[in-house]
């Protein structure tokens, strides 16, 4: 352990049956005290930050039900019997257009995705994705303290977390300018340059699986209203006057948008089923390339990004479209640790840590 003022570092250990004690003289710590604890206060924050965020992931990963995979197997059974050159989102089309469906459709609406089924899902794909964007999004204490204290307090949130982070690195990078103070440390402004800008990369992911998430509750929500009512229809029942087949203008097109997007065949040529892409969200959780990228809409803050010349800025670079969401968190880890690691820094900042008073 270190002395208090870290001029002396001592060291028990065991040989056979014996203790050895080791008392080492470390003249280079001393002057640096002050800087140190400052370096070993931001190791604690960060660390502790990117714990939370690897239990939020968690979290999210928990929340995310499986449940539209089995929908997706079930209309690649169907649409092995479709005629050639016909796609389910073709027949799903012309239903919606002219109220009307094959035999075979029918009967596969009815008997095997049923009105209870699709009402059971639909609740079951709300509740999880909802749960999923809470724990992403909601709003958490703000904390205080020694970075115990800052453990206890961190209530649920990803975003804030991310916040708070980069708060804390760019804190980092200014210090590790200051190379007098800090840099003599082992701080390197290029390394913290990399974390800002894999944290940056991880945020925009974060926001992207927000917007898939409120997508799907919308659209996916849509999409099941309809088809209840379409076998309700099928099945010879007598709708209310309320209850309309056909959404308004505005649910149409986003109906419309869902079927073609979601419900368009993407196997490869040659294979045996076609393959659909209901479900989204669970890829983002998944430590491997995404197999459905999100086409991000260009905005006019877009526009100005690219136009001002900030794609090369930590906040306003590329975002890596294909990576998922574990995958860059696991990069933003490896970068974190990189910054303390190559200086050894953080086994000074762990044993002021270890010392400090709770």
């Amino acid at each position: 352990m270190l002395s208090r003022d870290l001029k002396y570092l001592l060291v028990v250990s065991a040989n056979g049956e014996k203790l050895m004690y080791y008392s080492f003289t470390i003249p280079l710590l001393k002057p640096r005290i002050s800087e140190l604890n400052l370096v070993a206060l931001k190791f604690a924050f960060i660390s502790c930050l990117i714990k939370y965020i690897n239990v939020a992931l968690k979290g999210m990963s928990e929340a995310w039900e499986d449940a539209l995979l089995l929908m997706d197997a079930k209309m690649a059974d169907y649409a092995v019997n479709l005629p050639d050159g016909t796609t389910l989102a073709d027949e799903l089309l012309m239903l919606l257009a002219s109220g009307k469906a094959r035999d075979e459709l029918k009967e596969f609406l009815i008997n095997e995705l049923t009105e209870k089924g699709l009402q059971k899902l639909g609740l079951s794909i709300k509740i999880s994705y909802t749960t999923i964007k809470k724990i992403a999004a909601s709003r958490v204490l703000k904390y205080n303290g020694w970075y115990k204290t800052a453990v206890s307090k961190l209530l649920a949130n990803l975003h804030s977390a991310i916040t708070s982070l980069q708060y804390h690195m760019s804190e980092l990078l200014g210090m590790s300018n200051w190379y007098d103070k800090f840099g003599v440390l082992g701080l390197s402004p290029n390394d913290v340059k990399a974390c800002l800008t894999a944290l940056r990369c991880f945020a925009v992911k974060t926001h992207e699986l927000l917007l898939i998430i409120e997508n799907s509750i919308k659209s996916g929500g849509i999409f099941f209203e309809w088809l209840i009512l379409v076998i309700r229809k099928l099945s010879g029942e007598v709708l209310p006057a309320t209850q309309h087949q056909c959404p308004d203008s505005g649910d149409l097109k986003l109906l419309i948008n869902f079927l073609k997007k979601h419900l368009t065949v993407t196997s490869q040529p040659g294979a045996r089923k076609q393959q659909f892409n209901m479900e989204v969200v669970g890829q983002y959780f998944d430590n491997q390339d995404l197999s459905n990228i999100m086409e991000m809409s260009h905005t006019i803050w877009d526009k100005i990004i690219s136009h001002a010349g900030l794609d090369d800025c930590l906040w306003f670079g590329d975002y890596q479209p294909s990576k998922s969401l574990i995958q860059l968190f696991h990069c933003l880890h490896q970068q974190v640790d990189h910054v303390f690691a190559l200086t050894n820094v953080c086994t000074y900042c762990r044993l002021i840590v270890a010392r400090a008073p709770y």
